[in-house]
């Protein structure tokens, strides 16, 4: 009846606890220019650990800002082109307007020629034909009268030939007249057409403002371009600045020999170093089928490292894994139960091996002996 604790275990090896640990790994390809830490040393989140160096990343990066420089620099040379197209087209609309202002006087004067409105000066040509023509039907009406007057003897015939020189005279004057109000009315017509020829071929306003469209084009393109490039010189830029690795968990570095990875190239699956919380470690134990029912969550364990048999450790069990399945022996069943240690003064490291007991509960000697013993009969025989 003597009461002795009942405990179940095996051999177990330490690991990290997983949420309490960070295996370090470059983003990109790259060099290591420096190791801020040394083995043992204890780190926060957010602590620089490693500097690398990416000279494929470092020349795209190069690349993008000459492109941005040139960019930037066409996009000065569109809103200059700009600017100057707008005066253009400021002086053209200027210049048209003053071609317009001396083409409507003259067109108003041609529109007033094809009603029969004359202007100043072509109303004293009218006027003197007027006059001419009057005064060339005087002297037909007297020639005819002197004709008659010599066939009767009263007049000389000299006076007829006077009369027919005069009405030749007038004739002579009424076609001078005739032709200075055509070739007046013909110049009118020539200067009108000249202004008008003026005007319409005056298509600076038209080149100025399809420049400022074409200026106002490039500006846009450019704008969008170097939007583009910042985009991807900023996300450059992160993915330099993750090149300075950091700690995302509290912990310890455990790994050795760092000073080794300065000037070494190094690839994205390659772990530079490891960090772990070594204030508590985990252990997987492998427990027989038949001893499952003794084991309970948050249950007492003790584990004695291979290294130092005397210096039990605490633990306790963390979770139950019901995943029963043949050991590697193949001869008996077994199920996982994960058990967390306790390491205050972080004398363990993961890796190391050791023993781990599961306390159950306290039962007679008796009781433990006859479980031995039935552990030792096949199942065959217990029916």
């Amino acid at each position: 009846m003597i009461p002795i604790p009942y405990q179940v275990g095996g051999d177990v090896q330490l690991a990290w606890r997983e949420e309490a640990r960070q295996a370090l790994h470059t983003p990109v390809p790259a060099i290591v220019n420096q190791v801020f830490v040394q083995p043992g040393t204890v780190v926060q989140p957010g602590q620089p650990l490693v500097q690398l160096s990416s000279r494929e990343l470092e020349r795209e990066i190069a690349d993008v800002e000459n492109q941005l420089a040139q960019v930037h620099q066409g996009l000065q040379q569109a809103q200059q082109a700009q600017i100057q197209a707008e005066a253009s087209l400021i002086a053209a609309q200027a210049q048209e307007q003053a071609t317009q202002a001396r083409v409507m006087p003259v067109l108003n004067r041609v529109n007033q020629l094809e009603q029969g409105i004359m202007p100043p000066e072509m109303q004293q040509l009218q006027v003197e034909q007027q006059r001419l023509q009057g005064r060339l039907s005087e002297v037909q009406y007297e020639i005819e009268r002197f004709e008659s007057l010599v066939a009767d003897g009263a007049i000389a015939p000299i006076r007829v030939d006077e009369q027919r020189v005069l009405y030749r005279d007038i004739e002579r004057d009424l076609a001078v007249n005739r032709e200075r109000m055509a070739q007046a009315q013909q110049e009118l017509r020539d200067k009108a057409s000249s202004e008008i020829g003026n005007l319409e071929s005056q298509n600076t306003s038209v080149i100025a403002a399809q420049m400022i469209a074409d200026s106002s084009a490039q500006i846009t393109a450019q704008q969008q371009t170097i939007q583009m490039l910042e985009r991807r010189l900023a996300r450059l830029g992160q993915q330099q600045d993750a090149l300075t690795l950091t700690a995302t968990t509290s912990g310890t570095v455990i790994t050795s020999d760092l000073d080794l990875l300065i000037g070494q190239e190094v690839q994205t699956d390659k772990t530079l170093l490891h960090i772990a919380e070594l204030n508590q470690l985990t252990a997987n134990v492998e427990i027989k089928e038949e001893d499952l029912a003794f084991v309970n969550m948050g249950a007492e364990v003790t584990f004695r490292p291979r290294q130092a048999k005397l210096e039990p450790y605490d633990a306790r069990v963390d979770d139950i894994l019901y995943n029963v399945e043949a050991d590697e022996t193949q001869q008996k069943r077994v199920a996982t139960v994960r058990v967390v240690i306790d390491n205050p003064e972080k004398q363990l490291r993961p890796g190391s091996s050791g023993y781990a007991k599961i306390f159950s509960e306290w039962i007679p000697l008796y009781q433990r002996v006859g479980r031995e013993v039935l552990k030792l009969i096949p199942e065959r025989f217990l029916w």
